[in-house]
């Protein structure tokens, strides 16, 4: 059996109210949210496919330089996007980066300039 703690009352600042699932401050009345901490270890071609192939996410290119809009898609990618979808996403923009992938309305030029944003702010490359 494993033992734990139960804990009698949570730091106030991990609770959230009247946000919504990303933290942001919402007009609509929403549920009591508790904020988590997800570890997730993410390599370039991860990180280059939920930043690139999540649906809803379309960082512009002005967006590139800005490294809080770079971590703020990576949030909402990892909140959108599941695992198996990842990988698909992972393997089609390694293609993509590497100019294999052509079509379907994706720029190689656009995947590089992605690519050197993920460089910059997580620190790891193709």
């Amino acid at each position: 059996m494993m033992h734990g703690t139960l804990a009698v009352q949570l730091p106030p600042t991990s609770l959230l109210e009247a946000t919504d699932a990303f933290g942001n401050v919402s007009p609509d009345p929403e549920p009591v949210r508790v904020e988590v901490r997800v570890r997730a270890c993410l390599s370039f071609a991860d990180l280059l496919g939920l930043l690139a192939f999540t649906s809803g996410l379309c960082l512009l290119d002005e967006e590139l330089s800005d490294d809080d809009a770079i971590l703020d898609g990576l949030q909402y990618a990892l909140l959108m996007t599941g695992v198996e979808a990842m990988e698909a996403q992972a393997e089609m923009a390694t293609s993509a980066y590497h100019g294999v992938l052509r079509g379907r309305g994706i720029s190689m030029d656009y995947m590089r300039r992605l690519g050197t944003a993920v460089t910059r702010v997580f620190g790891v490359t193709a």
